[in-house]
C-alpha cells in the first residue's frame, strides 16, 4: 500500500494499534497490507503520543482507549505539530523516549503481524 492512507483507514489503524498498549488483541487483518515502516511511524509518532502518557499514569486504562477521544486527540496533536515548531520538536523527543519504553509492545505487533501474514499465505 502507498504512503497515503485515507482518513477513515488511518483512524481505524490508530484504534487497532492502541490495543497493543493494553493487550495483545490487535486486528492484524486491518494492518497486514500496510508497509511495516509506515505502521511503525504511525505507532510511535501518532498513537503513542496519545496512549503512552496514559500508560505512565497511576491508573492506566485497563479496558482500552475510548475511540472518539483517541481519534480526536491524535488529530489535535498532529494539527499542533503543523502549527508549532516547539511542539514538533517536543513530539520528536517524546518519540525517542516512547521507542525505548514501548519497544516490547511494538515488537509484539510486528511478531503478531508476521504470524498473521504466514497464516493467510499458507
Amino acid at each position: 500500500m502507498g504512503d497515503r492512507l485515507n482518513e477513515n483507514r488511518r483512524e481505524a489503524i490508530w484504534n487497532t494499534l492502541a490495543e497493543a498498549f493494553i493487550c495483545d488483541e490487535v486486528n492484524y487483518e486491518l494492518l497486514h497490507d500496510v508497509e511495516i515502516s509506515q505502521l511503525e511511524k504511525i505507532f510511535f509518532n501518532e498513537v503513542a503520543l496519545h496512549c503512552a502518557p496514559q500508560m505512565f499514569s497511576v491508573t492506566p486504562p485497563i479496558d482500552g482507549f475510548l475511540t472518539s477521544v483517541l481519534i480526536s486527540d491524535i488529530w489535535k496533536k498532529l494539527e499542533q505539530e503543523k502549527k508549532s515548531t516547539l511542539t514538533r520538536y517536543g513530539h520528536k523527543i517524546l518519540v525517542v523516549i516512547y521507542r525505548f519504553f514501548f519497544r516490547n509492545e511494538w515488537n509484539s505487533v510486528v511478531d503478531g503481524l508476521e504470524k498473521y501474514k504466514q497464516s493467510i499465505n499458507g
